[in-house]
């Protein structure tokens, strides 16, 4: 095939997979293919409504050596994303987050490849209408099959794994001091900002604004709803100084899970104890485990539950409650 879009979803972010096709196939007719890193069967089923989906459950077999346990995880998952990149069936591809916003044809982005690099990006975005010339977005880019730069990136990872950030970081200084030169396109094909052509919803802040689309809400059903639950369910242990956390706690849980919650009280034959304090994030199972706010040695974007433990836990939680209702309410205005 000659020119088409790849993405890649796990069973963390498949619930964003029916919403992105459903602004792409709006504006656009290339063939898409999806690389799997994990999806639930629920998340295989919406991506083969997709496209091709390419199995990528695979580590490579290029290792990253780091004694920061962090660092590793995030450098040898990019490692990882990256390596099976390559295996795009397509001659010129598209790489795309999936969750951007697609507002337009995406045709002529092709055409950016047609450089000796093979490779195109845009800059990186800080905010809406800032941008850093040295810098580049990797969520969005355009690459040859011919291209080098996937390589050559794959090693710099591998060189300054130890000083792991970011891999469009890694790439983007590489770049620079290696003087390599790469096409750009247009910034309005991956920004945040209101005029963007293709709206990235990166970062914290975008993600609750994603979560409140109407279109979001109407694609994601919660993948376990078919599983029995009768004998599994969560208690959940409240008193006076956690019952204001409540329905933030379940807000959160049941963009995640069906399973019934009883108060106090344990009816299950099968349960996980949690209290407000615990904030879901992922399908729960009576072994997940649970991480603390403070912990460092995990990225907890990545984790099922956290626990805002302590009075700084309880302020910390406040806050996440009172920036996310803040938001909802700008989003609900007229």
């Amino acid at each position: 095939m000659h020119e088409g879009v790849l993405i890649g979803a796990d069973d963390k972010c498949e619930k964003l997979l029916s919403w992105w096709h459903s602004y792409y196939k709006n504006h656009n007719d290339r063939p898409v293919a999806i690389l799997n890193f994990g999806l639930s069967p629920w998340g295989l089923a919406q991506a083969k409504k997709i496209g091709v989906v390419i199995d990528a459950t695979t580590s490579p077999s290029i290792k990253v050596k780091c004694k920061h346990r962090y660092a590793r995880y995030i450098a040898g998952a990019c490692l990882k994303r990256i390596t099976h990149m390559k295996r795009s069936p397509f001659e010129t591809t598209l790489w795309m987050d999936i969750d951007c916003i697609v507002r337009c044809n995406i045709n002529h982005l092709f055409a950016y490849a047609d450089h000796p690099s093979g490779f195109a990006a845009a800059h990186t975005s800080e905010s809406g209408n800032s941008f850093e010339p040295n810098k580049f977005n990797g969520g969005i880019h355009v690459v040859k099959k011919t291209s080098t730069i996937y390589d050559f990136w794959i090693s710099e990872i591998q060189k300054n794994a130890q000083h792991f950030d970011l891999d469009d970081l890694i790439l983007s200084r590489a770049i620079h001091e290696h003087c390599i030169e790469i096409n750009w396109f247009p910034n309005e094909y991956n920004t945040d900002a209101s005029y963007a052509k293709i709206k990235h919803m990166h970062g914290r802040h975008n993600k609750y604004r994603l979560f409140s689309d109407p279109n979001y809400r109407h694609f994601w059903h919660p993948p376990f709803e078919h599983e029995a639950s009768d004998d599994f369910g969560i208690v959940l242990h409240c008193d006076p100084s956690t019952e204001q956390f409540i329905d933030w706690w379940t807000i959160n849980y049941r963009m995640y899970n069906n399973f019934p919650v009883s108060i106090n009280t344990n009816p299950f034959a099968k349960s996980l104890h949690l209290t407000p304090c615990h904030i879901v994030q992922g399908h729960l199972t009576p072994k997940t485990q649970i991480h603390n706010f403070q912990d460092r040695n995990v990225f907890l974007p990545f984790v099922k539950i956290i626990h805002y433990s302590g009075e700084e836990g309880k302020l910390a939680l406040l806050a996440e409650i009172m920036i996310g209702s803040t938001i909802h309410k700008e989003l609900s205005a007229p």
